[in-house]
């Protein structure tokens, strides 16, 4: 007997992997006035930013909220996958426009190029295929994310974090891979991801920026080792693709001073007074004038009220007056009056 109309059925989608639910970053969007236009640009944050947008719902970005505040640099993260190359994307990108155009494993490695018609064509590192210099603007830049699921957040799928700092990609990496040989899986395994804060030296001045940092939480190393066959196993599902493959994103990780090596901050610095003696004349004078410092101040007068500039400016918070640093911001604030 026929089971008529109502027994006729075509099958599900395949499923394709795990929604994500929103992105975590670690910048935010500013503004000013440039030669008569409005410039926006992106600035880092010493917290983890998140935003309604077309990445995160406004539910989803809500729930964080209630969670975890408006400023957190501290967040409760589950690993969703049981490798490290499955919780942690790693590959080199370059952008033109709005779209992602090429994708490769770096240097020597194999690439996806997106062709005129939108198709993604696979060979070697198109990059070296062109001859174009690591450090120039046009060759693809080495980025990572790190896909997690926040237990307590709405939204039922993972959130990301990604970043160009090798600093965090060092740390990412080495933590996954000493918990995947412990316990021989990630999934499951509870974490903290920080902003923590890092000193840096881009042109050779030491500089704090605040970079992504993970670390296993409520866990011995013999808990670890016990668990691991308890733990053994998938995914949950196959992750989405990294949010840095539908276009750029400053906002993620708005630092590029990232990308030097640490500071020994142990290596002698030089005193303020041996960098005002270094400025020249007519440079001295002019930081004077624009710190509003009288000619014939005494030195520690001249240090304390270099200080209260710093700080009038709201520069990094740092234990090192680099006066190079303050002067050049004090001209280019000039420039922009």
């Amino acid at each position: 007997m026929a089971g008529g109309p109502g027994a006729i059925r075509s099958p599900l989608p395949v499923p394709q992997g795990l929604h994500r639910v929103g992105v975590i970053r670690a910048g935010v969007k500013k503004s000013k006035m440039r030669d008569g236009e409005l410039v926006t640009f992106p600035s880092a944050t010493e917290h983890f930013v998140v935003n309604a947008d077309l990445s995160t719902s406004q539910q989803s970005a809500d729930s964080f909220h209630q969670k975890y505040g408006e400023t957190p640099s501290e967040l409760d993260i589950v690993l969703p996958a049981a490798t490290p190359e499955e919780v942690l994307d790693s590959a080199w990108r370059l952008y033109g426009g709005s779209q992602l155009k090429r994708k490769c494993e770096g240097p020597g490695g194999q690439c996806s190029v997106r062709s005129d018609g939108g198709a993604w064509i696979d060979g070697p590192c198109a990059c070296d295929r062109e001859g174009i210099p690591v450090e120039s603007k046009k060759h693809c830049q080495a980025r990572w994310v790190l896909s997690f699921l926040l237990m307590d957040v709405t939204g039922l799928g993972v959130w990301q974090f990604g970043t160009g700092s090798p600093i965090a990609a060092d740390n990412f990496t080495k933590v996954l891979n000493t918990l995947m040989m412990m316990q021989g899986t990630l999934l499951q395994q509870a974490c903290i991801l920080r902003l923590v804060p890092r000193t840096v030296n881009p042109e050779g001045r030491p500089k704090t920026v605040y970079v992504g940092a993970i670390e296993a939480v409520d866990i011995t190393p013999r808990q670890a080792i016990e668990g691991a066959t308890a733990l053994a196993g998938g995914s949950l599902g196959e992750l989405p693709p990294p949010v840095l493959d539908e276009g750029p994103d400053p906002l993620l990780d708005a630092r590029k001073e990232e990308e030097h090596d640490v500071v020994d901050v142990q290596l002698p610095l030089p005193s303020v007074a041996d960098q005002i003696r270094a400025l020249g004349r007519d440079d001295r004078a002019n930081l004077y004038r624009l710190a509003g410092i009288t000619p014939g101040t005494a030195a520690p007068d001249v240090e304390s009220l270099l200080w209260a500039k710093w700080g009038e400016l709201e520069l990094l918070d740092v234990e090192y007056l680099d006066v190079g640093f303050l002067y050049a911001e004090l001209i280019g604030r000039a420039g922009d009056e």
